[in-house]
This record gives C-alpha cells, structure tokens and sequence, in this order.
C-alpha cells in the first residue's frame, strides 16, 4: 500500500499539492552588484526546484518541449519492444515516464496507450490467436483482480513488490541457463494450468501492476514457438486490456492531459508496431527466447532494487 509521504509526492506531482509559485517582481530578480547575495543551495531548496520543474512537467498545457518528446520516443522503444517480444511495453515505459512525470500520470498513459497498442497488435499479428485460446488466461485474471485489490489493502505494497521480483528472477534466471531457445514440441496448454496462472497474474496485476511476467514464464513454458508465443500473448493483454480499462473510467484517472500526452504520443506508437513488425522476422527463435527472459529479469532487478531502496530508506 503507498506510504503516506508517496500519497504527498503523488499530489504534489499532479499538481495539487500547493499553489503554484508565483513570479518575483523583475527587480527581485535582478542579481546584486554587491556580491553573491543568493540563497545557498540546501536540500529544502533543492525540493523546492524539483517541486515546481515537476509542476511544469505535470501541470496544464503547454509543458516543456522536452517531456512531450521523451513521453513520445519512450512509447516507440516500448511499443517495439512488445511488438517484437509479445511484452514489455508497460515495465519499460511506467518506471521511466514517472522520472519525468508524476508515476499515477505514467500508469493512466500507459493505460490508453497499452489499450490502443494492444489492439493494434492483435489485429495485424497473423496468424491471430482466437479468444478461446487464452479465454480461461483471461476469466482467471478477472476473478484473481479482487484478490490483488484485497492484498494491496490489507498488505505491505513494498514486500508484496519484493516477494513477486524475487520469484520471477529466479524463475527467469533458471529457465535462462537451463534451456537452449530453440523450438521445440508444444506442450499440453490444458484450461486449469491457464485459469491458475491468469488468477495468479490477475491477482499481481491489481496489487503491484507486475501481473505480466506469469504469463509470460508460462506461455515460454508451454513452447511451440516464437510466432505463437507472441499471438498468445497480443490476445492475453488485448482482451484483458478492454475491461481494464473500463473499469478505470469511473475512477477519473483518464484526465484531459493524459489523453493530450496519449494523442502525442500516437505517432511513436504507430512506428514502434511498423519497427517491430518489420525486425520480428530477423529474429531467431534463440534470441527471441533470450531477449524474453532477459526483459524478465530486468524487469524483476528493478522491481528488487525498488522494494530494497523503500524498506532500507
């Protein structure tokens, strides 16, 4: 569950945390002729910058250039990312978009993107998985989402965090030096295996938004290729993306500047399915594999080091 000193940076960051700094007199500004009569640097002060270069950043338009850009060309590499890996674009984008933005701003953008990019890849991926291939994936997510939300309130976000990084790590990091990346027989994909893994990634995906890495392990596990593993996957987080993102509307976190940085940032996610579409056939079924459990234990890395950092700090 966020801390309370997380809830004050939230509001401060999505600008409700204070009024907005107004603007000295230009003679207050002027630098005296006598000597550096200026404040010095203290940390307080140092918050004080970080506080109103955030408010920029998160605020009304327009905002700086440079975070319209970086939200753009952070949505084309985790757009072709997933496009290539079948997953990938919302560990990469959330954690990175929040350096610039508020981190409830990051999730409500990657929220529309990961809807609309979802269902570009479902559509164009050919052969396209049917629904009743990843049905029971996807009704076992939605009944393990009550649990996830049960769990965020009654347990310790931060250890939730760190319990689920170090079981994917190691997962990841066994299957990575155990196995050779190459095709081999698909194994028996039965609807109890599938409804237990999607309860499990459900229930993750509503605590701590890690509910990806399950299914990924688990589609990897089953086999049968590279093709197939990603057309799984595009139908697993397209078909779970549409009532995810329903049931975030009533909760107001789709503001008129999320949908304003989503709409900019269309174009980079156009070119990041064109990118991947066209690098996809390059692509061994070795380092397909490679590159997917790589992502994973990165992912589960900075997910560690995170939960480390909020337990030691």
């Amino acid at each position: 569950m966020p801390s309370h000193k997380g809830g004050r940076v939230g509001e401060t960051l999505s600008g409700h945390g204070g009024r907005s700094p107004h603007r000295a007199p230009a003679s207050a500004q002027a630098e005296p002729t006598g000597g550096d009569h200026s404040t010095p640097p203290t940390p307080h002060n140092d918050k004080i910058e970080t506080r109103r270069w955030a408010k920029r950043a998160e605020g009304p338009y327009p905002r700086p250039m440079q975070v319209t850009i970086a939200l753009a060309l952070l949505t084309l590499v985790g757009t072709g990312i997933e496009a290539v890996l079948g997953f990938g674009f919302a560990v990469m984008f959330v954690p990175a978009a929040a350096l610039i933005v508020a981190p409830r701003h990051a999730v409500a953008v990657s929220l529309v993107l990961g809807t609309i990019m979802g269902a570009g890849l479902y559509i164009e991926q050919r052969p396209r998985a049917p629904l009743r291939s990843v049905a029971p994936l996807v009704i076992g997510a939605l009944i393990g989402t009550p649990l996830g939300i049960l769990s965020l309130l009654r347990l310790d976000e931060t250890w939730l965090r760190l319990a689920v990084a170090i079981s994917v790590l190691t997962t990841a990091v066994i299957t990575l030096l155990g196995g050779s990346g190459h095709t081999r027989p698909t194994r028996p994909d039965r609807a109890l295996p599938q409804a237990t893994v999607g309860f499990i990634g459900g229930a993750i995906r509503a605590a701590i938004s890690m509910g990806g890495p399950p299914v990924v392990l688990y589609q990897h596990y089953v086999g049968g290729g590279a093709e197939r593993i990603r057309a799984r996957l595009y139908a697993y987080f397209f078909w779970l993306g549409i009532p995810a993102t329903l049931l975030a509307i009533p909760a107001g976190v789709f503001t008129l500047e999320v949908l304003r940085d989503a709409a900019v940032a269309l174009p980079g996610l156009a070119l990041g399915i064109v990118g991947g579409r066209l690098l996809r056939p390059h692509l061994s079924e070795h380092w397909f594999w490679r590159l997917s459990m790589a992502m994973l234990v990165a992912t589960s890395v900075l997910a560690a080091y995170g939960a480390a950092r909020s337990l030691l700090s």
